[in-house]
Parts: structure tokens; C-alpha cells; sequence
């Protein structure tokens, strides 16, 4: 089993706003025109397996993909091997 943490308390070059959104308020990350930031992940094994892992990202469901024009998402490294916890 793999669970992803993200750190967006460590996200790097973002702006923030707050949001309503269906009667809540959101923190929304916002970059400049023409910008480019970070948002660290981890990736951690609660298993015994070892995972040979190729990471790609794409907007799916509500975050339609026309919402995104002109915004290219990135993974560094795109690929890993993570071992287990054994």
C-alpha cells in the first residue's frame, strides 16, 4: 500500500487566496503569469512490497482539463524505485 503526503506548507514561489467554495472556505494556491513553482510529495510504503513507480499527473474529474490550458505539471524524478519497509 502506497500513501502520498503533500507539503504544501513547503511549496515554493506560490501566492495564496482564500476561497468559497460551497459554503467553505479554501486556501488556493496561485502562481504569477508566466510562473513556475514547487510542492514537495512523499511517497510512503506501508507494505512489503517493493514498487517500481512512474509518476505522471493529469487533471481528471472537476478539474477539467480546459481549466488547465497553458499550465504544464511535472514530476522530478518521473520515475523510482521505492523499497519496502521490511
Amino acid at each position: 500500500m502506497l500513501f502520498i503526503e503533500v507539503d504544501f506548507n513547503s511549496a515554493e514561489w506560490f501566492n495564496y487566496t482564500e476561497m468559497e467554495m460551497q459554503g467553505e472556505i479554501s486556501r488556493i494556491s496561485i502562481l504569477s503569469l508566466g510562473g513556475s513553482g514547487t510542492i514537495p510529495l512523499a511517497l510512503i510504503s506501508k507494505s512489503d512490497n517493493d514498487y517500481e513507480i512512474t509518476l505522471y499527473i493529469e487533471p481528471e474529474g472537476l478539474w477539467d482539463a480546459r481549466l488547465f490550458r497553458g499550465i504544464r505539471f511535472t514530476f522530478s524524478p518521473t520515475y523510482m524505485f521505492l523499497k519496502s519497509r521490511r
